[in-house]
């Protein structure tokens, strides 16, 4: 049976209210100086694909700060860098049946990453800290109608602890777009473009870790790499990985992802068949039991089916948590979610001098009436409570004013 798709409540002031400083926030963090990278016309798979990649970088680089020891928390920045893919489309699905609104995908992508600065995070076009790079990296694809911006609590907790995470907004299902086409659950179909999205970020970003002169060349380890995704996101990471139908977008990414962290995520339906890539990545499963958003027994059945052969592997439930607020900064659940996660990356892509172990992740996610952890199979059970559904879109972190 095809899994039950997420339900969504949407309020008519959220979905048109954009604030002018997330928008700044959000699409224009890569601005300053900037250094144009453009190839368009240069082809990607002979004459179906061709691409070009608009990088925002400062004009020059600063020296490289001495590193006598690993700093206990780095401080957050953000750059933006665009991705423009002119082999594929993008839909409106304001219309029946949906019309053309571009002959491409546009896909600005945003970039976290460790700095020497402090002050608020993110700041935008801090100074990375090269000296200690270059460091590990988290690809994370966010849900229906939000942003990356709505998990900043959680992506910079990362980012502090020595990780640079790399955000696609999706062309249609980003919170902005979503709103433009009229809101609604329509724009929800354009998730099946959404692994490709992914693939085609990495496919351009990987010959700019390596281009002296770039912004992230010597700032990203592709070769230590993680895939993580929330809601919708985490329905496109595990079909991206595991997933029979997209082996194509698979087999075009330029790394293979050593572990992969799925939050309240469902097996995407429409007859996707999973199955488990040789070597398997580490697992790290994530599930509230009082989600009616994804229910419980969505996110079973996806570790269930992609978990098998995963030698590291957890399942972490929260206790009475709703679908989104954990991974936005609401308390309790969003601490034991930050710690877990970074735990359970700092396992597998060990930053230096931040160790862990599988008996540290239990004990940090077990925490009396927040969460438990486990590494045995998922027990289906029942949300304990109705707390409705999955939240109202918006581009802010879940309780933000």
């Amino acid at each position: 049976m095809a899994p039950v798709r997420k339900r969504l409540r949407t309020s008519a002031a959220a979905r048109f209210a954009l604030p002018a400083t997330l928008v700044a926030a959000i699409t224009f963090a890569g601005c300053g100086g900037t250094v144009a990278a453009d190839r368009s016309g240069t082809s990607r798979h002979g004459s179906r694909s061709s691409t070009r990649a608009v990088l925002r970088d400062s004009a020059s680089r600063p020296a490289a700060p001495a590193a006598p020891a690993y700093p206990r928390s780095f401080g957050v920045g953000i750059r933006t860098i665009t991705f423009v893919d002119t082999s594929r489309p993008t839909l409106d699905y304001a219309t029946n049946p949906p019309t053309l609104a571009s002959d491409e995908r546009r896909i600005q992508t945003q970039i976290r990453y460790p700095t020497l600065d402090s002050g608020p995070a993110p700041q935008p076009n801090a100074p990375p800290a090269y000296g200690y790079g270059p460091f590990p990296v988290i690809v994370f694809a966010h849900g229906y109608a939000v942003t990356p911006h709505t998990y900043e609590p959680m992506l910079d907790a990362w980012v502090e602890a020595g990780f640079v995470v790399v955000s696609p907004v999706f062309p249609v299902d980003n919170y902005f777009e979503w709103a433009a086409q009229g809101g609604g659950s329509a724009p929800e179909a354009d998730i099946w473009n959404e692994p490709r999205d992914v693939a085609f970020v990495l496919h351009e970003l990987a010959p700019l870790v390596t281009r002296p002169g770039t912004f992230v060349h010597g700032l990203l380890d592709l070769s230590m790499t993680a895939f993580a995704g929330q809601s919708d996101g985490a329905d496109v990471m595990a079909a991206l990985v595991y997933g029979k139908r997209f082996r194509p977008s698979r087999d075009e990414l330029p790394v293979r992802p050593r572990a992969v962290g799925l939050f309240s995520g469902a097996e995407l339906g429409g007859g996707v068949v999973y199955e488990s890539p040789s070597p398997a990545p580490a697992l790290l499963s994530v599930e509230s039991d009082a989600d009616y958003c994804n229910e419980t027994q969505q996110a079973t059945q996806l570790y269930d089916a992609v978990a098998g052969a995963a030698k590291t592997r957890f399942f972490l439930t929260l206790l009475g948590a709703d679908h989104l607020g954990p991974y936005g900064g609401e308390l309790p659940w969003s601490s034991a979610v930050n710690r877990v996660t970074t735990e359970f990356f700092e396992l597998v892509l060990r930053p230096r001098d931040r160790p862990s172990s599988t008996a540290r992740i239990e004990k940090t996610g077990d925490w009396q009436h927040v969460s438990s952890v486990s590494t045995a199979p998922a027990v289906y059970l029942a949300p304990t409570a109705d707390l409705g559904d999955c939240g109202t879109p918006s581009p802010n972190p879940p309780g933000a004013g």
